[in-house]
């Protein structure tokens, strides 16, 4: 029988995972007291059919380009009103601040409910299960890890080096070849090393969670904290903020976390398999122990700063100090969070950073950090949670069922076809800029 439980999991720290190049743009929101409606774009092109200002709109935004705003034409032309809003929203979200163009979306489900995706849970476990693996070999045969890891690690920086600039695949193959393919270095009979069966983490099963209401999510500011070499190691905020929206602090979730026996059987028959992976209680352990070590090494750079009139670091250091996460996940991890860097030497830290990214003169490798700001300063780090197999506290966050599915009626097809058209080409036009 397979061992399969279900699992809570519970917001400590505002969370994004976004939509791979996906933003919001000022032609498709608006916003209204302390919210952002983001509009659906069908529902949008019939209300403007039925007022008679759908070509005033089209000719309106096709001649501002990147420089047109929904909420000033709507605005002008006095359509600005709650009944506007419930007959075209898709969905909105909680804001102090207006962010001043574009901002990043949580992922949705058909319906407009913001969910936790199970391939980003599994990649996030991944991580802390190959984290655990290779510290506890570094602590059992140091030898071991200095000539399988870092060395390899050494000899492929050097290759990239030779070549020149590193491209995209350069990247892509280092990941795999020095870290996901040591999960995949199994050994099954009748099947060559490595590829996709010899995965270890095959026995592991994650569903998404269950959405939470439309309405749910938050809009954060967030801004770069750097570190500064000179003078003196000072802390600095870039002046660029950006946007995105997020599960609030607070938040309880459910997933269903399975380890398929028969694949862990046909596994552990031809290799020895670690330890976190032979239960659903091992594998949490498993990423709170790498979430002790990751709380450790952001309160240790945090420290390596110094406070300046730039950057105020109280308040993201109590967080650290009062933290009580045992899993990060999502946007502002970093890669000490999605990468077994901790592990190296700092120096190769360092050195990986300025060749597969950008040469830094900063000693701390990585030198910034993405943080959430209030009134411009760092405020709280994103996206820690807590696991349990156990009830966590209430929350109260609605939720919602699924709606019925809406279609447009037919006298509207062509015009919404040109609408949606106009709009794509809005948005290549905002990236472009």
């Amino acid at each position: 029988m397979a061992d399969s439980k279900k699992v809570y999991l519970q917001i400590i720290s505002p969370l994004h995972i976004g939509c791979k190049d996906r933003a919001v743009y000022p032609f498709e929101w608006v916003r209204s007291e302390n919210a952002l409606y983001v509009l659906s774009e069908a529902r949008l092109s019939a209300y403007l059919l039925k007022k008679n200002l759908l070509n005033s709109h089209l000719n309106e935004f096709e001649k501002k380009g990147s420089g047109f705003a929904l909420q000033h034409f709507l605005q002008k032309n006095g359509l600005l009103t709650q009944d506007f809003l419930d007959a075209t929203v898709a969905y909105k979200v909680h804001a102090h601040r207006t962010p001043p163009r574009e901002f990043k979306p949580f992922v949705r489900d058909a319906f407009n409910r913001p969910f936790i995706p199970g391939s980003s849970l599994k990649g996030a476990m991944r991580t802390a299960i190959l984290y655990g693996m290779l510290k506890q070999k570094k602590e059992d045969d140091p030898h071991w890890f200095r000539n399988s890891i870092v060395q390899k690690v050494e000899h492929k920086l050097t290759e990239i080096k030779r070549k020149g600039r590193p491209t995209m695949r350069d990247k892509r193959d280092f990941s795999k070849r020095f870290l996901l393919s040591l999960l995949t270095d199994y050994t099954l009979p009748r099947e060559r090393q490595p590829n996709p069966r010899t995965d270890i983490l095959r026995i592991l099963k994650v569903s998404d969670t269950q959405p939470l209401h439309r309405d749910a999510l938050e809009m954060e500011e967030t801004k770069v904290l750097s570190h500064k070499e000179q003078p003196d190691q000072q802390a600095t905020m870039k002046g660029f903020s950006a946007f995105c929206e997020t599960m609030p602090q607070g938040s309880v979730l459910t997933f269903d976390l399975k380890v398929d026996p028969g694949i862990l059987h046909e596994f552990a028959q031809h290799n020895t398999l670690p330890q976190s992976l032979g239960s659903i209680e091992g594998i949490l352990t498993a990423c709170a122990a790498m979430s002790a070590d990751l709380k450790k090494a952001e309160q240790d750079y945090l420290r390596a700063l110094k406070s300046t009139s730039h950057a105020e670091l109280t308040a993201l250091s109590d967080f650290y100090q009062t933290l009580d996460g045992n899993f990060r996940l999502g946007f502002g991890g970093g890669l000490l969070s999605k990468t077994v860097a901790m592990l190296l030497p700092a120096e190769l830290r360092k050195d990986l950073r300025d060749t597969l990214w950008h040469r830094r003169h900063s000693t701390l490798a990585p030198k910034s950090r993405n943080v959430i700001v209030a009134a411009g300063q760092p405020d709280l780090a994103f996206g820690w949670c807590k696991l349990a197999l156990q009830p966590l506290a209430a929350t109260t966050v609605k939720r919602q069922s699924a709606p019925k599915k809406q279609t447009m009626e037919k006298t509207f097809a062509n015009e919404a076809e040109h609408f949606a058209d106009s709009l794509q080409k809005l948005r290549e036009k905002f990236k472009q800029d």
